[in-house]
């Protein structure tokens, strides 16, 4: 995928555009939904912040990203385990009480979000949490050799409700915290299972 081989060779330049940016407004709204001291894997970690930033709170936090420069960077950074493997390898059970995937999920095919999604859904215990953000667009586009997948709050909400198992906590749109004429999607979504 051509995405990788980006960030493969772009990671440092990528690692120092993000590491600094603030996203305590997505933390506050997070974390309090997780157990105190929780589990939570960080899918598409990149520089490896918001996994740094969970650990110095007391979570059990890991990652994983497609890129293998930036696992490493991440591990290094963040003092956390960092994987080097792609959504779609996802093959956890009930592992987890958060998922974070800020800003990562706009590199999946639009044909394997179903199933990523679905894979995700299963690696929560039951009452876990996602939070995801894509880049807020009624259509995907190119940025040289990346593809951005995208949606709108609508669009979202309405693959969510069709496509996936999760209960919507919100979905909401934001402003890039250095862009200011980039938008987000973001969703809070919980895993609810009745026996």
């Amino acid at each position: 995928m051509k995405h990788i081989s980006y960030y493969n060779r772009n990671s440092n330049g990528y690692i120092e555009q993000t590491k600094d940016a603030d996203l305590s407004f997505l933390y506050k709204r997070f974390l309090p939904l997780l157990p105190p001291g929780g589990t939570i894997i960080d899918g598409g970690c990149g520089s490896g912040r918001d996994l740094r930033f969970f650990r110095l709170r007391g979570y059990k936090a890991e990652g994983f990203d497609s890129s293998e420069k930036m696992a490493t960077a991440a591990s290094c950074y963040s003092g956390a385990k960092v994987r080097n493997m792609r959504f779609e390898d996802l093959d956890e059970t009930d592992e987890y009480d958060g998922f974070w995937a800020c800003a990562s999920l706009i590199h999946v095919p639009r044909d394997l979000h179903k199933k990523v999604f679905t894979s995700i859904y299963r690696s929560l215990r039951n009452g876990g949490i996602l939070y995801c953000s894509f880049k807020d667009s009624e259509e995907d586009f190119y940025d040289g050799e990346r593809v951005f997948y995208c949606y709108t709050v609508q669009q979202l909400g309405e693959f969510v409700r069709n496509n996936t198992d999760f209960s919507i906590i919100d979905i909401w749109k934001s402003q890039d915290t250095s862009r200011k004429d980039l938008l987000w999607t973001n969703a809070l979504l919980r895993k609810v299972t009745f026996s």
